[in-house]
């Protein structure tokens, strides 16, 4: 066969498979939806968002930045919303897409789970922008999504931690100030007596103001051991400020002082309730009563008020509205006396033992004559 009739066939047999193809092709699927491989929230929309609802189980969480530019939990007191965690929130949820269309069958989808969780954003005026429902998570990975208002099922890709306690969004730090910025301490002991310690720069040990204890130095250590614990403080819980167990321990309270070299002072109140003896137990067939057994205190809560000369400081209105609770870690790290502070002192030389003197030997008797 010649080349050029090859080349014919070629061509021939080449159209004859497109026209088959183009014949037997199946048809596109109809209502394929356009969102698909798409992001499940558009970026623009995040920017414009300036309130995030969050709905988990019958809890709701309500994130909304306030006039001043600020991010705050609206139903828990205003506090400052922790910053770090909704940026992270936002990152997954600006990453997430529609991997997948499901279904639209309401017999399917009553099995999804749907109805517990949603997710909602809303503009300044208080405009829905976006909502989404979340359904189940699949044992294959991803999630059960649909538009609010919609019968589409989608799957996603969708990893987001939905924490449905309001408390938990909000910023706990309370104090958080560096080391090296602290000129100045301020320390008061059990039975009001106090301690002053000053700096004159950066990195410069602490000096003993006043009165200096009589033959005692201070030990950087255990300075740089206290200022560690309570230059960092956070809440763990939080107490209408009326609250019994914050009365109770107000009564044994002391207090902390911090001074920057900025000029900033930041007073510390640390409040905890003096362990009381349990009630003993009654004597028994006349035999005597045991001695009555102490609360542990640790199982006694520990309060801190926190007092900043910045007047713009949050903390000083979150003062205002709560009583905090924190770790009890910083409360057992505050010296009980000025000495635990100071470098132990050295023992004193043992004396040397006194020399035994030598045995004096006796003279021999001589014997008697006879």
């Amino acid at each position: 066969m010649k080349l050029k009739t090859l080349s014919i066939v070629v061509v021939i047999l080449f159209l004859a498979s497109a026209a088959v193809f183009i014949a037997n092709r199946p048809a596109k699927l109809a209502g394929v939806d356009p969102r698909i491989g798409h992001a499940l929230v558009d970026h623009s929309v995040l920017a414009k968002a300036t309130k995030i609802t969050l709905e988990d189980a019958g809890k709701s969480v309500v994130i909304a930045r306030n006039p001043a530019g600020d991010w705050i939990i609206d139903n828990y007191y205003g506090f400052p919303a922790d910053f770090s965690k909704l940026t992270q929130f936002a990152d997954q949820l600006s990453k997430a897409k529609i991997d997948r269309f499901v279904t639209t069958d309401p017999a399917r989808i009553a099995r999804y789970d749907f109805g517990h969780d949603s997710i909602s954003l809303a503009d300044a005026s208080g405009k829905t922008l976006w909502s989404l429902d979340l359904g189940k998570t699949l044992d294959s990975g991803g999630r059960l999504v649909r538009y609010h208002g919609e019968k589409k099922v989608f799957l996603s890709r969708l990893q987001l931690w939905m924490d449905s306690s309001a408390k938990n969004w909000a910023d706990s730090t309370l104090v958080s100030l560096k080391l090296d910025d602290i000129a100045g301490i301020g320390i008061e002991f059990p039975g009001s007596s106090t301690l002053e310690l000053t700096r004159t720069k950066k990195g410069a040990p602490f000096e003993i103001q006043g009165p200096a204890q009589a033959g005692r130095t201070l030990d950087p250590q255990k300075v740089d051991a206290l200022l560690t614990s309570i230059t960092t403080l956070r809440f763990s819980d939080t107490d209408a400020l009326n609250a019994p167990a914050v009365a109770q321990a107000a009564k044994n309270s002391r207090w902390v002082d911090l001074r920057t070299f900025s000029g900033a002072h930041w007073r510390l109140t640390f409040s905890r309730k003096v362990p009381e003896p349990k009630p003993a137990p009654k004597a028994k067939n006349g035999k005597a009563t045991p001695p009555a057994s102490t609360t542990p205190a640790t199982s006694l809560p520990v309060f801190l008020n926190v007092k900043c000369s910045d007047p713009k400081a949050a903390v000083n209105q979150m003062m205002t509205q709560r009583a905090f609770q924190i770790y009890d870690y910083a409360y057992r790290a505050l010296p009980k006396t000025a000495d635990a502070l100071m470098v132990a002192p050295k023992p004193a030389p043992a004396h040397p033992a006194a020399p035994i003197p030598p045995a004096v030997a006796k003279p021999e008797s001589k014997p008697a004559k006879s």
